[in-house]
Protein backbone atom coordinates (compact mmCIF):
# COMPACT_ATOMS: atom_id res chain seq x y z
CA UNK A 1 0.00 0.00 0.00
CA UNK A 2 2.80 2.61 1.04
CA UNK A 3 4.74 1.56 -2.38
CA UNK A 4 0.95 2.60 -4.17
CA UNK A 5 0.54 5.13 -2.70
CA UNK A 6 3.89 6.60 -2.99
CA UNK A 7 3.59 6.13 -6.76
CA UNK A 8 0.59 8.13 -6.65
CA UNK A 9 2.18 10.52 -4.97
CA UNK A 10 4.88 10.91 -7.58
CA UNK A 11 2.51 11.04 -10.43
CA UNK A 12 0.52 13.97 -9.05
CA UNK A 13 3.83 15.60 -8.38
CA UNK A 14 4.49 15.40 -12.14
CA UNK A 15 1.13 16.30 -13.22
CA UNK A 16 1.44 18.87 -11.23
CA UNK A 17 4.47 20.66 -12.47
CA UNK A 18 3.62 19.56 -16.13
CA UNK A 19 0.81 21.72 -15.89
CA UNK A 20 2.58 24.27 -14.36
CA UNK A 21 5.07 23.83 -17.62
CA UNK A 22 2.37 23.80 -20.22
CA UNK A 23 0.48 26.85 -19.16
CA UNK A 24 3.78 28.96 -18.78
CA UNK A 25 4.35 28.18 -22.41
CA UNK A 26 0.31 28.94 -22.96
CA UNK A 27 1.49 32.29 -20.80
CA UNK A 28 4.78 32.89 -22.85
CA UNK A 29 2.83 32.31 -26.53
CA UNK A 30 0.26 35.43 -25.36
CA UNK A 31 2.78 37.46 -23.93
CA UNK A 32 4.63 37.20 -27.50
CA UNK A 33 1.46 38.02 -29.45
CA UNK A 34 0.70 40.95 -26.62
CA UNK A 35 3.63 42.35 -28.31
CA UNK A 36 1.88 42.86 -31.75
CA UNK A 37 -1.81 42.71 -30.71
CA UNK A 38 -2.81 44.98 -27.76
CA UNK A 39 -5.98 42.68 -27.41
CA UNK A 40 -4.03 39.91 -26.18
CA UNK A 41 -2.78 41.68 -23.01
CA UNK A 42 -6.20 41.35 -20.98
CA UNK A 43 -5.68 37.24 -22.02
CA UNK A 44 -2.37 37.22 -20.95
CA UNK A 45 -3.44 38.68 -17.51
CA UNK A 46 -5.72 36.09 -17.04
CA UNK A 47 -3.53 33.54 -18.48
CA UNK A 48 -0.98 34.27 -15.58
CA UNK A 49 -3.91 33.89 -12.65
CA UNK A 50 -4.78 30.31 -14.20
CA UNK A 51 -1.38 29.84 -14.12
CA UNK A 52 -0.87 30.58 -10.52
CA UNK A 53 -4.06 28.47 -9.46
CA UNK A 54 -2.56 25.44 -11.73
CA UNK A 55 -5.57 23.35 -12.67
CA UNK A 56 -4.95 19.92 -13.80
CA UNK A 57 -7.23 17.81 -15.87
CA UNK A 58 -6.63 16.73 -19.11
CA UNK A 59 -9.01 18.44 -21.54
CA UNK A 60 -6.84 21.30 -20.35
CA UNK A 61 -3.77 19.89 -20.87
CA UNK A 62 -5.03 18.92 -24.94
CA UNK A 63 -6.34 22.44 -25.35
CA UNK A 64 -3.23 24.27 -24.34
CA UNK A 65 -0.68 21.30 -26.28
CA UNK A 66 -2.78 22.66 -29.37
CA UNK A 67 -1.70 26.47 -28.49
CA UNK A 68 1.69 25.03 -28.60
CA UNK A 69 1.29 23.59 -31.60
CA UNK A 70 -0.41 26.43 -33.23
CA UNK A 71 2.78 28.45 -31.92
CA UNK A 72 4.89 26.03 -33.65
CA UNK A 73 3.50 26.34 -37.12
CA UNK A 74 3.93 29.84 -36.74
CA UNK A 75 7.53 29.72 -36.25
CA UNK A 76 8.26 27.91 -39.03
CA UNK A 77 6.18 30.59 -41.30
CA UNK A 78 8.13 33.35 -39.97
CA UNK A 79 11.89 31.74 -39.55
CA UNK A 80 13.74 32.07 -43.04
CA UNK A 81 13.16 29.11 -45.94
CA UNK A 82 16.08 26.36 -46.03
CA UNK A 83 18.54 27.89 -48.26
CA UNK A 84 18.15 24.76 -50.61
CA UNK A 85 16.16 25.57 -53.20
CA UNK A 86 14.05 23.22 -55.01
CA UNK A 87 11.78 23.58 -57.68
CA UNK A 88 8.56 22.45 -56.99
CA UNK A 89 7.26 21.83 -60.76
CA UNK A 90 6.17 18.57 -62.41
CA UNK A 91 8.21 17.33 -64.86
CA UNK A 92 11.13 19.85 -64.77
CA UNK A 93 12.87 18.79 -61.90
CA UNK A 94 16.11 20.58 -63.70
CA UNK A 95 17.33 21.78 -60.18
CA UNK A 96 20.60 19.59 -59.04
CA UNK A 97 22.16 22.22 -57.29
CA UNK A 98 24.86 22.74 -60.41
CA UNK A 99 26.26 25.59 -58.67
CA UNK A 100 27.99 23.48 -56.15
CA UNK A 101 30.29 22.09 -58.95
CA UNK A 102 32.76 24.45 -58.36
CA UNK A 103 35.46 23.43 -60.71
CA UNK A 104 38.20 25.75 -62.34
CA UNK A 105 38.56 26.90 -65.59
CA UNK A 106 38.38 24.25 -67.88
CA UNK A 107 41.86 24.59 -69.35
CA UNK A 108 43.66 24.07 -66.32
CA UNK A 109 41.13 21.32 -64.69
CA UNK A 110 41.99 19.04 -67.52
CA UNK A 111 44.42 16.38 -67.20
CA UNK A 112 45.73 14.00 -69.46
CA UNK A 113 42.84 11.29 -69.07
CA UNK A 114 40.35 13.94 -69.67
CA UNK A 115 39.50 13.10 -66.02
CA UNK A 116 37.82 15.67 -63.61
CA UNK A 117 37.63 15.16 -59.61
CA UNK A 118 34.72 17.61 -58.18
CA UNK A 119 36.38 18.62 -55.07
CA UNK A 120 33.21 20.08 -53.60
CA UNK A 121 31.14 16.57 -54.08
CA UNK A 122 33.81 13.95 -54.23
CA UNK A 123 32.26 12.83 -57.34
CA UNK A 124 34.46 11.87 -60.03
CA UNK A 125 33.79 13.16 -63.72
CA UNK A 126 34.49 10.02 -66.33
CA UNK A 127 35.74 11.24 -69.63
CA UNK A 128 31.83 10.64 -70.66
CA UNK A 129 31.30 14.32 -70.96
CA UNK A 130 34.01 15.17 -72.96
CA UNK A 131 34.69 12.31 -75.56
CA UNK A 132 31.53 13.18 -77.19
CA UNK A 133 32.55 16.44 -78.00
CA UNK A 134 34.67 14.93 -80.73
CA UNK A 135 32.37 12.71 -82.07
CA UNK A 136 31.57 13.02 -85.99
CA UNK A 137 28.10 14.50 -85.81
CA UNK A 138 27.35 13.03 -89.11
CA UNK A 139 28.75 9.93 -89.59
CA UNK A 140 27.09 8.89 -85.98
CA UNK A 141 27.04 4.93 -85.33
CA UNK A 142 23.85 4.73 -82.99
CA UNK A 143 24.45 0.67 -82.69
CA UNK A 144 27.12 1.48 -80.92
CA UNK A 145 25.66 4.53 -78.58
CA UNK A 146 22.66 2.38 -77.63
CA UNK A 147 24.48 -0.50 -76.77
CA UNK A 148 26.02 2.08 -74.38
CA UNK A 149 22.30 2.68 -73.24
CA UNK A 150 19.52 1.54 -74.78
CA UNK A 151 17.62 4.81 -73.47
CA UNK A 152 19.91 6.93 -76.28
CA UNK A 153 16.92 8.28 -78.79
CA UNK A 154 19.06 11.13 -80.50
CA UNK A 155 21.96 13.21 -80.80
CA UNK A 156 22.00 16.70 -80.70
CA UNK A 157 24.59 19.48 -81.88
CA UNK A 158 24.31 23.48 -81.20
CA UNK A 159 25.75 25.77 -83.79
CA UNK A 160 27.53 28.45 -81.14
CA UNK A 161 28.05 26.25 -78.59
CA UNK A 162 29.92 22.68 -77.90
CA UNK A 163 27.20 20.93 -77.48
CA UNK A 164 27.62 17.58 -79.18
CA UNK A 165 25.95 14.79 -77.39
CA UNK A 166 23.94 11.76 -77.21
CA UNK A 167 19.93 12.92 -76.21
CA UNK A 168 18.45 9.90 -73.51
CA UNK A 169 15.05 9.29 -72.86
CA UNK A 170 13.11 7.45 -70.28
CA UNK A 171 9.77 7.17 -68.56
CA UNK A 172 10.20 10.49 -66.41
CA UNK A 173 11.97 13.54 -65.99
CA UNK A 174 14.22 12.70 -62.84
CA UNK A 175 16.20 10.11 -63.38
CA UNK A 176 19.23 11.85 -66.12
CA UNK A 177 19.28 14.47 -63.47
CA UNK A 178 21.72 12.76 -61.32
CA UNK A 179 22.87 9.51 -63.86
CA UNK A 180 25.29 9.74 -66.49
CA UNK A 181 24.53 7.86 -70.17
CA UNK A 182 26.13 4.92 -68.64
CA UNK A 183 23.24 4.75 -66.19
CA UNK A 184 26.25 5.75 -63.21
CA UNK A 185 25.55 7.76 -60.85
CA UNK A 186 26.60 11.71 -61.44
CA UNK A 187 25.63 14.57 -60.19
CA UNK A 188 26.27 15.98 -63.87
CA UNK A 189 23.26 14.10 -65.22
CA UNK A 190 23.01 13.79 -68.36
CA UNK A 191 20.98 15.39 -71.45
CA UNK A 192 17.63 14.12 -71.89
CA UNK A 193 14.32 14.54 -73.67
CA UNK A 194 10.82 15.11 -71.92
CA UNK A 195 9.24 11.56 -71.42
CA UNK A 196 6.24 13.40 -73.03
CA UNK A 197 7.83 13.69 -76.38
CA UNK A 198 7.03 10.59 -78.93
CA UNK A 199 10.44 10.29 -80.81
CA UNK A 200 8.15 7.76 -83.53
CA UNK A 201 6.46 10.87 -84.59
CA UNK A 202 9.07 13.79 -84.45
CA UNK A 203 7.16 15.35 -87.66
CA UNK A 204 4.11 15.99 -85.55
CA UNK A 205 5.72 16.88 -82.44
CA UNK A 206 4.48 20.64 -81.67
CA UNK A 207 7.44 21.27 -78.80
CA UNK A 208 10.28 18.58 -78.37
CA UNK A 209 11.92 19.33 -75.24
CA UNK A 210 14.92 18.55 -74.19
CA UNK A 211 17.13 19.50 -71.25
CA UNK A 212 20.39 20.18 -69.38
CA UNK A 213 22.92 20.80 -66.62
CA UNK A 214 24.72 23.72 -67.00
CA UNK A 215 28.20 22.82 -65.56
CA UNK A 216 30.69 25.44 -65.20
CA UNK A 217 33.32 23.48 -66.86
CA UNK A 218 31.03 23.78 -69.87
CA UNK A 219 30.01 20.41 -70.82
CA UNK A 220 26.23 19.38 -71.02
CA UNK A 221 24.21 22.53 -71.72
CA UNK A 222 27.11 24.71 -70.10
CA UNK A 223 27.42 26.80 -73.45
CA UNK A 224 23.74 27.04 -74.01
CA UNK A 225 23.96 30.62 -72.84
CA UNK A 226 26.68 31.32 -75.61
CA UNK A 227 23.05 31.82 -77.83
CA UNK A 228 22.01 34.40 -75.57
CA UNK A 229 25.11 36.52 -75.63
CA UNK A 230 25.90 35.84 -79.22
CA UNK A 231 25.74 38.59 -81.96
CA UNK A 232 24.89 35.81 -84.25
CA UNK A 233 21.47 35.35 -85.13
CA UNK A 234 21.56 32.44 -87.59
CA UNK A 235 21.84 29.32 -85.65
CA UNK A 236 20.79 26.11 -86.15
CA UNK A 237 20.18 23.04 -84.10
CA UNK A 238 20.95 19.73 -85.11
CA UNK A 239 18.86 16.63 -83.64
CA UNK A 240 20.00 13.36 -85.35
CA UNK A 241 18.00 9.82 -84.48
CA UNK A 242 18.18 6.84 -86.48
CA UNK A 243 16.64 7.42 -89.13
CA UNK A 244 16.50 11.41 -89.86
CA UNK A 245 17.98 14.30 -89.10
CA UNK A 246 15.77 17.55 -88.31
CA UNK A 247 17.36 21.07 -88.76
CA UNK A 248 15.82 23.67 -86.76
CA UNK A 249 16.84 27.37 -86.92
CA UNK A 250 16.85 29.60 -83.47
CA UNK A 251 14.17 32.18 -83.09
CA UNK A 252 14.39 32.92 -79.59
CA UNK A 253 16.46 32.87 -76.73
CA UNK A 254 15.87 34.49 -72.77
CA UNK A 255 16.93 33.58 -69.25
CA UNK A 256 13.38 33.42 -66.88
CA UNK A 257 12.11 32.85 -63.75
CA UNK A 258 11.78 29.06 -63.54
CA UNK A 259 8.02 28.21 -64.92
CA UNK A 260 6.11 25.67 -66.82
CA UNK A 261 4.38 27.53 -70.07
CA UNK A 262 7.81 27.18 -72.12
CA UNK A 263 7.36 23.34 -71.55
CA UNK A 264 3.71 22.60 -73.09
CA UNK A 265 3.38 20.03 -75.30
CA UNK A 266 -0.31 19.63 -75.96
CA UNK A 267 -2.77 22.79 -77.12
CA UNK A 268 -6.48 22.76 -77.56
CA UNK A 269 -6.65 24.09 -80.77
CA UNK A 270 -4.14 25.94 -83.45
CA UNK A 271 -5.15 29.57 -82.73
CA UNK A 272 -3.93 28.21 -79.17
CA UNK A 273 -0.41 27.08 -80.67
CA UNK A 274 0.09 30.16 -82.45
CA UNK A 275 -0.14 32.59 -79.30
CA UNK A 276 2.24 30.27 -77.38
CA UNK A 277 5.01 30.96 -80.46
CA UNK A 278 4.64 34.03 -80.16
CA UNK A 279 4.69 34.44 -76.65
CA UNK A 280 7.64 32.55 -76.71
CA UNK A 281 9.20 34.66 -79.34
CA UNK A 282 8.44 38.28 -77.42
CA UNK A 283 10.27 36.75 -74.75
CA UNK A 284 13.60 36.60 -76.69
CA UNK A 285 16.25 38.92 -75.61
CA UNK A 286 17.46 39.46 -79.25
CA UNK A 287 15.58 39.35 -82.44
CA UNK A 288 16.09 36.15 -85.22
CA UNK A 289 14.05 37.64 -87.44
CA UNK A 290 12.16 34.51 -88.07
CA UNK A 291 8.51 34.34 -88.65
CA UNK A 292 6.33 31.53 -87.09
CA UNK A 293 3.37 30.03 -88.01
CA UNK A 294 1.08 27.81 -86.90
CA UNK A 295 2.08 24.74 -88.65
CA UNK A 296 5.51 25.38 -87.12
CA UNK A 297 7.22 22.73 -85.09
CA UNK A 298 9.63 23.59 -82.62
CA UNK A 299 12.68 22.22 -80.29
CA UNK A 300 13.04 23.42 -76.77
CA UNK A 301 16.78 23.63 -74.59
CA UNK A 302 16.09 24.18 -70.80
CA UNK A 303 18.99 24.81 -68.54
CA UNK A 304 19.85 26.32 -65.40
CA UNK A 305 21.43 29.60 -64.52
CA UNK A 306 24.51 29.29 -62.93
CA UNK A 307 23.47 30.38 -59.60
CA UNK A 308 19.91 27.97 -60.40
CA UNK A 309 17.67 30.81 -59.90
CA UNK A 310 16.57 31.06 -63.23
CA UNK A 311 16.64 29.01 -66.40
CA UNK A 312 18.47 29.80 -69.77
CA UNK A 313 15.97 28.76 -72.48
CA UNK A 314 16.65 28.56 -76.26
CA UNK A 315 13.74 28.02 -79.02
CA UNK A 316 14.07 26.72 -82.72
CA UNK A 317 11.48 26.45 -85.43
CA UNK A 318 11.76 22.96 -87.47
CA UNK A 319 13.61 23.95 -91.11
CA UNK A 320 13.58 20.41 -92.58
CA UNK A 321 14.02 16.92 -92.32
CA UNK A 322 16.43 14.54 -94.15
Amino acid sequence: MKILKAIGNTVEQIVKYLNKFIWSLCYYFYLGLSLFIPGFIKKRITLKKKLDKRLANQELIMIVTLYVVAFVTILRFLLPASATYKEDIPFTSINTNESEITESDDNSSQNNNNTDTNTNTNVTITDNYRKYLSYDFYNLNFEKLQATNSDVVAFIRVEGTNINYPVVKTTDNSYYLDHSIDKSYNTKGWIYADYRNDFNNLSNTNNLIIYGHHILNKTMFGTLDNILTSKEINLKIYLKTPTNLYTYQVFSSYQIEPEITYLQTDFLNEDRYLDFLNTLKSRSNKDYQQLLYSTDKIITLSTCSLDNTERIVVHGKLLSIN
